[in-house]
């Protein structure tokens, strides 16, 4: 049933609530995470706001990911908000950290509006980010297998409303502040269409009667209490973002490598051209492998345990973040270099058909010779 969507009244302020940002890095293959715990245990205690934050109960990471807390500097976000003290980290075995900024808000709605403005690709928290994870890859040193920090970052948003004021119940949120949600999910502060703001209720998802999660590609906000286990879904969800593309972009680069490869040495017949074809062939062989161990990773690392709402969840975010157009993509890739493989491989078979034949031929010709020679 379609809900009419009006203007958001200006009186309606958050009374608490924090906003979370969150950054995605490929920081290596794989991450030995025993070792990283035990090597991050030893380096220093960790901080009380670990043991009592992010444990989701519902369904669980395998293998667990490391949580860990780095103190950092305060980071002012636009005129009003700031960051705190501490930043939380999370590793992920095969090879991802996600680095989440915790921004205690309140004020009127449209201050949390310019505040998703100026949240949206924020270059100062992201450079903090990388910092953060640079020193975490020194720190970490031979636990990380063929250590390179990736150019490419996914960031997320969520912004989490625990009590508003004047109290308003969920009906009331979303018969009559759906445009300011709408705005702080698109980071602007000019108003929606009507059909997009219809968009962002459709896509709504509730746990209970007083509780409502509205996402998009770039944020979600949550109204409602606690809400430490849709935190962690969405992370993760933005860690395979970044995976899928990451490991999209290599399959790409990878297929444009081998096309000119093949495209330069198609007429070459020699005895290094099929030396060189070995070496495409045990290239691209352990490209699959270590593309399908990755791609098997991310997608087995999540196990939802009997929850249907946390499976609805990373269903929403899955279709707003585009992942089954990524893991589409990525599977076609694979099949194609398998594809690859396998006309290499049955080239260097005729090929060996080819010589040996020939030696069959050679054979035959010298013992007639050698027939003809003896008998005269």
């Amino acid at each position: 049933m379609s809900q009419e969507i009006v203007r958001a009244p200006e009186q309606l302020a958050i009374r608490k609530g924090s906003a979370y940002v969150y950054y995605a890095f490929d920081v290596g293959i794989a991450i030995e995470l025993d070792k990283a715990e035990r090597l991050l245990a030893a380096t220093r205690k960790k901080p009380a706001a670990q043991e009592k934050k992010r444990q989701a109960k519902y369904f669980e990471f395998t293998p667990p990911p490391v949580r860990w807390a780095e103190e950092c500097a305060v980071i002012s976000v636009g005129p009003h908000y700031s960051t705190l003290t501490t930043a939380e980290m999370l590793l992920f075995d095969f090879g991802s950290v996600s680095v989440r900024f915790e921004i205690p808000i309140h004020g009127p709605i449209s201050q949390i509006m310019e505040l998703s403005v100026d949240l949206y690709e924020n270059a100062r928290l992201q450079d903090a980010a990388k910092v953060l994870v640079t020193k975490l890859m020194a720190t970490l040193g031979g636990v990380i297998d063929k250590p390179a920090l990736a150019p490419r970052v996914e960031d997320y948003c969520i912004f989490h409303f625990s009590e508003m004021t004047p109290r308003v119940s969920v009906n009331a949120l979303l018969d009559e502040y759906v445009i300011p949600m709408t705005c702080i999910l698109r980071a602007e502060t000019s108003p929606p269409s009507d059909r997009e703001a219809q968009e962002i209720l459709n896509d709504r998802i509730s746990y209970g009667s007083n509780d409502v999660t509205f996402m998009s590609w770039h944020g979600a906000v949550i109204f409602g209490e606690n809400a430490e286990d849709i935190y962690a879904v969405l992370e993760f969800a933005n860690l395979v973002l970044l995976e899928l593309s990451y490991l999209d972009s290599n399959l790409d680069r990878s297929l444009d490598e081998l096309y000119e490869f093949f495209a330069e040495t198609r007429l070459k017949r020699s005895i290094f051209g099929k030396k060189s074809n070995r070496v495409q062939m045990r290239r691209i062989s352990q490209l699959q492998i270590e593309s399908a161990i990755l791609f098997e990773r991310i997608t087995n690392a999540l196990k939802l345990m009997g929850d249907d709402f946390q499976a609805k969840v990373f269903r929403l975010a899955t279709r707003k973040m585009g992942l089954s157009s990524w893991d589409a993509s990525i599977t076609r890739k694979l099949q194609t270099l398998e594809s690859v493989y396998q006309k290499i491989s049955d080239t260097q078979g005729t090929r060996r058909m080819e010589a040996m034949e020939m030696v069959i031929i050679i054979l035959f010709v010298i013992s007639i010779f050698l027939s003809v020679y003896v008998s005269h």
